[in-house]
């Protein structure tokens, strides 16, 4: 399952590091400060509203991402991050949609949403796989072998016996 995530967490930081790369070169503005660092372009890559802000933040979730590939703890507290950082954002992202009156400075749509909700069930799920293993109970002398020790029977001849 380790593999499994760490397989899928590469996959992850390419495919954001890339969006968040041509967010950042298609919303880069034609002369310095004709745009702020949260202002909208008409453009869109693949869908997704991209301004500086919310490039720069799939670029470093994407960085953080490959970061993280070789230690187990850095995975496991970086799918925590992930999973809470993304939720939060789907959730208020959805309250302050692009089209209420009260819309934020990173006017998501629907396909940020999609995003970013997909970000919050992937993390999870890297949180249940890398959890998972901490939890199972350790084998005991008694469960190696195929039927338990008798009274008085020492483990060297159950186990000469089981074999």
């Amino acid at each position: 399952m380790v593999r499994f995530v760490v397989w899928a967490l590469a996959v992850e930081a390419v495919l954001l590091v890339g969006l968040g790369v041509a967010g950042l070169v298609s919303s880069a503005p034609p002369a310095l400060g004709a745009h702020s660092a949260t202002a909208q372009t008409p453009t869109e890559v693949l869908g997704f509203r991209m301004n500086p802000v919310h490039s720069v933040l799939l670029i470093a979730t994407g960085v953080l991402a490959v970061l993280t590939l070789w230690h187990q703890a850095w995975r496991r507290r970086f799918a925590a991050t992930q999973t809470i950082g993304y939720m939060l954002l789907y959730v208020f992202g959805l309250a302050f949609a692009a089209n209420t009156p009260t819309a934020t400075m990173w006017n998501l749509n629907t396909a940020d949403h999609v995003l970013h909700g997909t970000l919050f069930v992937l993390g999870l799920t890297f949180v249940l796989m890398l959890y998972s293993r901490s939890f199972e109970p350790p084998i005991t002398d008694n469960q190696v072998t195929d039927r338990p020790a008798e009274p008085g029977e020492s483990r060297a001849g159950v186990d000469q016996v089981g074999r």
